[in-house]
């Protein structure tokens, strides 16, 4: 199907938006055979608007998040005006150590610290919305991801995928784009959808590490 759209923020993302009935709502959903992510282009760029979250682990079994922060706030940048500033220096002195220009964390310290930036939806291949997150992690992480779903406002917000995973890396940087199908019945009209996604990452001592979900920007989309 082709798709129309008054307004698209920007952004991008991957997965199955399946045909509904009118006032259904999706309590449950399932991945779908369809449903996928990738990595992002290396030229994808950060938002400049919308919500950011930042997580952390002090690699002494307490972890920490930000409320969803909105990025018109010039504080919202920096992760040290919300989580403790001792756990994001130990995570940014572990990164350098890694490439040598600072000295390794005292005593194995598994401090890490992670950013999430989730995209509003654009068009692409006239049938498919796109969301993309972006997530910079800093410390000792063995890897990190985020995973996306899809959800549209249909007299209230409900998912329409289930839980899609993106690609595992161990780089600082993770970009990753997910998709879905506009296919509702084009007697619909416009509906409102958006990415939602939260960011993962293992510290180099087991411990999992999660950030707040995350919604990306809205905007509506007409299935023709």
């Amino acid at each position: 199907m082709r798709l129309s759209t008054t307004l698209a923020t920007a952004g991008t993302a991957i997965g199955l938006v399946f045909a509904m009935s009118a006032g259904a709502t999706a309590a449950a959903p399932t991945p779908s055979a369809d449903a996928m992510a990738s990595a992002a282009p290396t030229s994808t760029g950060k938002p400049v608007t919308g919500k950011v979250v930042h997580f952390g682990y002090d690699g002494a079994g307490r972890t920490y998040q930000s409320p969803t922060l909105d990025l018109s706030d010039p504080k919202a940048q920096d992760p040290a005006n919300f989580i403790p500033k001792s756990l994001v220096d130990a995570a940014r002195t572990a990164e350098a150590a890694k490439t040598g220009k600072a000295a390794a964390a005292p005593n194995g310290t598994a401090a890490l610290l992670c950013t999430l930036y989730v995209g509003g939806l654009r068009d692409w291949n006239l049938g498919d919305l796109q969301g993309t997150t972006n997530q910079d992690c800093s410390g000792s992480f063995v890897n990190q991801h985020t995973n996306g779903q899809f959800a549209w406002n249909n007299g209230g917000w409900a998912r329409i995928t289930g839980s899609i995973v993106g690609p595992y890396t161990s780089a600082q940087h993770n970009d990753t784009i997910f998709m879905v199908w506009c296919s509702h019945p084009a007697s619909y009209g416009q509906k409102s959808y958006r990415l939602e996604a939260r960011g993962y990452a293992t510290a180099t001592d087991g411990t999992n590490v999660s950030g707040y979900l995350q919604y990306g920007g809205s905007s509506k989309w007409t299935c023709l």
